[in-house]
């Protein structure tokens, strides 16, 4: 029978790591020197209990760093087509990146005829599914994500400023592998 003060113990340890983990998410990266004296207690304790090595605790726990936003039309990076661009005069640049949990986050403003493909996101960025998102901007009816990585803004209009900073979405596991496996074939 385990002693019933070396569990509660684990437990205050456990919990003590878990409000840790959660004070030092990205979301409050403006914590003050007291929260994060209370995280680094919780992470010791963890330390000390055995309850995982250093290592184990730092593979596990460790966040890992978000990539770089993938800017539209930039050199290496997915082009605009059908006469779509970034909107300037100081608005958000096109572009996405994905996160350790597999989501795909936009940003930016741009323009161009509504209803025509703005860009295409490359494999590994894409839907499982197709997606109808909302954009901001006068008279816009939404961004529709395919699964075969077409973007493209659907306006009340013909001509279109879409802002879609902020959207984001899951990446399904083999997302795009069908539409990858179909361009390599040339069907």
């Amino acid at each position: 029978m385990k002693h019933p003060r070396k569990t509660q113990g684990l437990g205050l340890v456990l919990f003590g790591l878990l409000l840790g983990m959660f004070l030092f998410t990205p979301a409050t990266a403006h914590y003050t020197t007291s929260t994060k004296h209370l995280g680094q207690h919780a992470w010791n304790q963890v330390i000390k209990a055995k309850v995982f090595t250093k290592k184990q605790a730092n593979d596990r726990f460790a966040l890992k760093k978000a990539e770089a936003y993938r800017l539209v039309g930039t050199t290496g990076q997915p082009p605009f087509q059908n006469g779509w661009g970034n909107f300037g005069f100081g608005w958000s640049a096109t572009g996405f990146y994905k996160d350790s949990e597999n989501l795909v986050h936009l940003k930016g403003t741009f323009e161009g005829p509504s209803g025509f493909t703005a860009f295409t996101l490359p494999v590994g960025y894409r839907p499982p599914e197709n997606l109808l998102l909302p954009i901001a901007g006068i008279g816009n009816d939404g961004l529709r994500i395919f699964v075969d990585g077409t973007v493209v803004p659907v306006c009340a209009t013909s001509s279109c400023i879409a802002g879609i900073d902020g959207l984001t979405f899951r990446v399904g596991p083999g997302a795009g592998a069908a539409a990858a496996a179909s361009d390599s074939t040339g069907t």
